[in-house]
Formats: C-alpha cells, structure tokens, sequence
C-alpha cells in the first residue's frame, strides 16, 4: 500500500476518495440493490418465518462483509486526517493504516467461507477427503477379512474363533 505525504493533502483526500469512500458507497448501493430484491422476493411468496430468517441472514451477512471492509480503510482514513493537521501522525497509527487492509482481506476471505453454507460445504468435504487420504496410509491399519472353506474368519478375532474350536472340540470327547 502507498500512502502520500502529508504536505500534498489533496492528494491525500483524493486517495482517501477514490481508495475508500468511492468503494464503501458503491458496496453498500450493491448490497441494498441485493437486500432489497430479496425482501421483494420473499414479499412476494407467501410470508413465512423461513423467508424472514432468511432475511435476517442476509442483513447479517452484508453488515459483517461491510464491517470488515470498514475495518480496512478506517486506520487509513484516520491517518490522514491526523496527518493533514500538519502534525506528524503517531508511528502506531501509519502501521496500523498499512497493515489493517491486508488483515481485513484475510479476514474477509475467510468470513466469506463461514457466512456461505454452499461453500462452507465444499471445503468440509475436501477437508475430510484431503484428511481421510493423508491419515488412512499412516495411522489406521484396514484388517481384510480371509475366506477359508466357505467361511469367514476375521484376523482380529482369530483368538476367539481358535477358543471355541477348542471347546466344541472339549464337549464331543
């Protein structure tokens, strides 16, 4: 991220405009459009108490998606704001303006995942087939079952069967 000097403020505000407002403004126009057709939507139907849940999904959904994207830009807004008074801006404040944007794209990544059931189950799924083929040669041993004179025996009870061929051959003496 480039930040401007503080003794160009215009250019300062412009970045501040085009790098932060501009897209704020434009993202929550999109998510009204969005929020607004599918409450029009569910109007529309027949009003129940799973359309409105799901209503209330959306409003949750956008509203962390904005937040998150709010907590990128504000550290940045803030330094140049403080920076413009003609003061040096704190260190702290310029490291937080450098940092938070790339903290707040990881973060929104990975709310994306949480908040979307459909791709939430996707990476559920790989995550079990990825563990199920890295644990399977390692840590579990499969036992095959042998077939002998028409008959099953199990190498994990070999004991046991052994036991009872012994007994029933105890009783028939």
């Amino acid at each position: 991220m480039c930040l401007v000097l503080p003794k160009y403020i215009v250019h300062e505000f412009y970045l501040l405009i085009t790098s932060f407002i501009i897209p704020i403004v434009i993202i929550t126009i999109i998510y009204g459009i969005i929020y607004y057709h599918t409450v029009r939507s569910t109007a529309n139907f027949r009003q129940t108490l799973h359309g409105a849940k799901r209503d209330a999904e959306l409003a949750r959904n956008i509203l962390i998606l904005l937040g998150i994207f709010l907590f990128g830009g504000i550290p940045s807004a803030i330094y140049i704001v403080v920076s413009s008074k003609g003061e040096a801006a704190p260190s702290i404040i310029f490291l937080f303006a450098i940092t938070t944007p790339s903290m707040a794209l990881a973060i929104e990544k990975i709310m994306t995942v949480v908040l979307n059931r459909d791709i939430r189950q996707v990476f559920k799924l790989q995550w079990i087939k990825w563990f199920s083929y890295c644990g399977s040669s390692k840590f579990t041993t499969r036992v095959q079952p042998i077939a002998t004179n028409n008959r099953i025996i199990n190498p994990t009870n070999t004991q046991k069967s052994q036991q009872n061929k012994t007994k029933s051959q105890n009783t028939h003496m």
